[in-house]
């Protein structure tokens, strides 16, 4: 019995030596709360009058916490709002509401996985991503409209699951920065099924591809200022939903999206 209390605590002990060893350069930046600014450009699907594309531009506000825990298991919740939103050929549908083409105006993601340390400086994170996230657009908001005019909106389904997957590599360089490079993949689902009479039923469910790169910078205890570009590119699209928003409503989908954030927070243990 004696022997056995002895090996327990030793392969504890151990356990937790190994944790301390391969996890503490990545929480002294993952273990954090980071307030931001996002600020995005992107294409539609549909052109302006001279023929070029139709464009949007996007800056939000989001909230961000990240945990890396001591046996490796890691996650990184982010939640958005929009606050300024303009494009370059707004819907033409008389019925259209002051909402554009762009459906992504308010954002709730989360990314959970396991951190695989290689080195003492280099991990590879494989992850599983989770969100909900807004489909309000010009046509979206008037799903569950009875009549004409906008009387009785309805945006209780406007919005997408969004359901992926991918995977990030991270490299502190010494105690005082971190960069990473994250690329994911999900499928947004869209919940709205919108229809408009002698039409079929609106979906726009797509396909997301996001690379980030970003870097995140300690400049003293417990203060953390981030920054990362990223590129998006959306696919998958119905064919006949998209010949119905672009052709009787005058309303675009995402196609490609180019933008930056920049963050302060905090770090903790």
């Amino acid at each position: 019995m004696k022997k056995l209390s002895i090996l327990t605590l030793l392969i504890s002990s151990t356990a937790l030596a190994y944790a301390d060893s391969a996890y503490t350069n990545f929480q002294q930046f993952d273990n954090q709360v980071g307030f931001g600014m996002n600020s995005q450009n992107g294409n539609f699907n549909n052109s302006q009058s001279n023929g070029n594309p139709n464009q949007f531009s996007i800056t939000s506000l989001n909230l961000e916490v990240e945990k890396l825990f001591d046996l490796g298991l890691w996650m990184d919740i982010n939640a958005g709002v929009a606050q300024t939103y303009t494009e370059t050929n707004m819907p033409n549908n008389v019925f259209a509401s002051p909402l554009g083409s762009y459906p992504y105006l308010q954002t709730l993601n989360g990314k959970f996985g396991f951190n695989f340390p290689i080195t003492s400086n280099f991990a590879i994170v494989p992850y599983i991503s989770l969100g909900k996230n807004a489909n309000l657009t010009s046509y979206t908001s008037l799903a569950g409209t009875p009549g004409p005019g906008g009387q009785g909106i309805n945006v209780t389904n406007d919005f997408f699951y969004s359901l992926g997957g991918g995977i990030r590599l991270e490299a502190p360089i010494n105690k005082y920065v971190a960069i990473y490079l994250d690329q994911m993949l999900v499928a947004n689902l869209d919940q709205t099924n919108y229809n408009i009479a002698n039409t079929p039923i609106i979906s726009a469910s797509n396909n997301q591809w996001t690379t980030t790169l970003g870097v995140k910078v300690n400049p003293w205890e417990k203060l953390q200022i981030g920054a990362n570009l990223f590129y998006t590119n959306y696919s998958g699209y119905s064919q006949s939903s998209i010949n119905v928003l672009n052709s009787v409503m005058g309303v675009g989908v995402p196609s490609t999206a180019f933008g930056f954030q920049v963050s302060a927070g905090f770090t903790f243990q």
